[in-house]
C-alpha cells in the first residue's frame, strides 16, 4: 500500500464519512488518524459541516441519529436546500418581473397610440419647400413596439385648401425595453418629396426633387397671406388615421410674390452668404436676430402669429448686452449693428415652431428672408400639457 499522506488521508475523508471505504481502507485511515492531530482536526471539521447542511435541509431538529456513515442523509439534504434555493431564487425573479411590469404598466400617461404636441403660437412659411418637425409621443402596446410606416401630415385650413405634408423621416427617443411606458419622437415632414438628411445632434437640410409648387390660395395679388390651421392630422401609408388633434395654434404663411428675391449681404471671406436675419432664443420672449449692413435698409414687416405681437426692438453694438427695448413701428429705417425683435406675447409651455417671415426694403427694392427655424418643447412641464392625450383614433 502506498505511503499514507495527510493529502491522502484529506481526499478520503469524505468517503470515509459516507462509509464508502472498505474495512481494511478505514483501518489504515483510522491508524493515521490516531498519531495525526491536524488530520483528526480536518475530521471534526467536516463532521460539524455536515450537521449544519443537515439542520439546514430539515430545519433544528435533532439530526444526530441521522447522521452516521449514511451518505444518503446527506445526499437528501443537499438535494433538499437545492430546492428552497431554487424557490428563492424563482421567488425573486417573479416579484422582479411582477415588479417591472407593474411600473411598466401604470407610467403609461395615454392608451396605446400616438400622440401630437399642442403646437402654440407656431407658424410656417409655405414657400415650395415647406417643412414641420412635429414632435409625438408614442404609448406602445407591448415592449419594443414601433409605430407602423407614416406617409402624410396634413393641415386643413378653416374655408381654404389645406396643406399636405409628405413625411420624410421618424425618429423615436428613449429607450425600447425601459420601465417606461412610452416614448418621444420627431415627425419630419415636407411639401413636396426630396432627401432629408439629418446631421445628428446638429443641424438638419432637405433637398426637394421639384421645383417651387404653385400657391396653395389664389391671392396672387398680394405679397403674402396668412390662415389659421384647424388642426392636424398623421395618415399612415394604408390611409389609416393614426393620430389627430385639434389642439393647436398654427398660421401658415404663404409667399406670393415670387418676383421679390431672398436677401443676402454679400459673401464673406470664406464665399458663405450670411444671412441677415436668425432666429434666436433667451428671456424675455425673443425670436429674431438682424444684423443689417447696408446703409439705408428699412425693416417693412415681420410676419408672426399674433400672440407674439406687439413688437418690441432692441439695438445694440454686440447682441450681448442688449440695448434698451422700445415698441417697433413699421416700416422702420434699420441701423447697422445688432437689433433684436421681441414679442410682447405669451408662446405659452407647448411646442413652439416658428419661421419669422421677415420683409426688408434697399433702395426701393423689396426682399424677403425666411428667418429659420425654432422648436421647443419645456421639459419640465408635465406630459399632458405638451402632448394632446386625447383618444387616438
Amino acid at each position: 500500500m502506498p505511503e499514507v499522506t495527510c493529502a491522502l488521508v484529506d481526499d478520503l475523508l469524505d468517503l470515509y464519512l459516507d462509509g464508502e471505504t472498505n474495512e481494511e481502507t478505514a483501518k489504515v485511515l483510522e491508524g493515521h488518524l490516531s498519531g495525526c492531530a491536524r488530520c483528526r482536526s480536518r475530521l471534526e471539521q467536516r463532521r460539524r459541516a455536515r450537521v449544519r447542511l443537515a439542520r439546514l435541509a430539515w430545519g433544528n431538529r435533532e439530526v444526530s441519529d441521522l447522521l452516521g456513515a449514511d451518505a444518503r442523509v446527506i445526499a437528501a439534504a443537499r438535494r433538499r436546500l437545492r430546492r428552497v434555493v431554487f424557490r428563492a431564487v424563482a421567488i425573486v425573479i417573479a416579484a422582479a418581473v411582477a415588479g417591472w411590469a407593474g411600473i411598466w404598466f401604470f407610467s403609461a400617461p395615454a392608451p396605446p397610440g400616438l400622440y401630437l404636441a399642442r403646437f402654440t403660437a407656431s407658424q410656417i412659411v409655405v414657400d415650395g419647400r415647406t417643412g414641420l418637425h412635429i414632435p409625438f409621443l408614442w404609448v406602445p402596446e407591448y415592449p419594443g413596439q414601433r409605430p407602423p410606416e407614416l406617409w402624410t401630415v396634413e393641415i386643413p385650413c378653416s374655408g381654404r385648401p389645406g396643406l399636405t405634408l409628405k413625411v420624410a423621416a421618424v425618429t423615436l427617443e428613449g429607450p425600447t425595453y425601459g420601465p417606461l411606458r412610452y416614448q418621444q419622437g420627431w415627425i419630419y415632414a415636407y411639401q413636396q418629396e426630396g432627401v432629408y438628411t439629418d446631421l445628428g445632434h446638429g443641424s438638419a437640410s432637405f433637398h426637394p426633387n421639384e421645383p417651387p409648387l404653385e400657391p396653395l390660395w389664389d391671392e396672387g395679388s398680394l405679397p403674402y397671406v396668412a390662415h389659421k390651421a384647424r388642426g392636424m392630422t398623421v395618415v399612415t401609408r394604408s390611409g389609416q388615421v393614426l393620430a389627430s388633434s385639434t389642439d393647436i395654434d398654427l398660421t401658415l404663411v404663404q409667399w406670393n410674390d415670387r418676383s421679390i428675391p431672398v436677401y443676402r449681404p454679400a459673401p464673406d471671406a470664406h464665399g458663405a452668404w450670411t444671412p441677415v436675419a436668425g432666429v434666436g432664443s433667451g428671456a424675455g420672449g425673443c425670436f429674431v436676430y438682424l444684423d443689417p449692413d447696408v446703409e439705408g435698409m428699412e425693416l417693412v414687416d415681420v410676419v408672426l402669429p399674433d400672440s407674439f405681437g406687439p413688437l418690441w426692438v432692441e439695438v445694440s453694438g454686440d447682441p450681448n448686452p442688449p440695448g434698451k427695448a422700445q415698441p417697433l413701428e413699421l416700416p422702420w429705417e434699420m441701423p447697422t449693428g445688432w437689433i433684436r425683435v421681441l414679442g410682447g406675447g405669451e408662446a405659452g409651455p407647448g411646442c413652439v415652431v416658428l419661421n419669422p417671415l421677415v420683409v426688408f426694403r434697399v433702395a426701393g427694392e423689396t426682399y424677403r428672408e425666411e428667418a429659420g427655424q425654432y422648436m421647443s418643447l419645456s421639459p419640465d412641464a408635465p406630459l399632458e400639457e405638451l402632448y394632446d392625450l386625447g383618444q387616438p383614433d
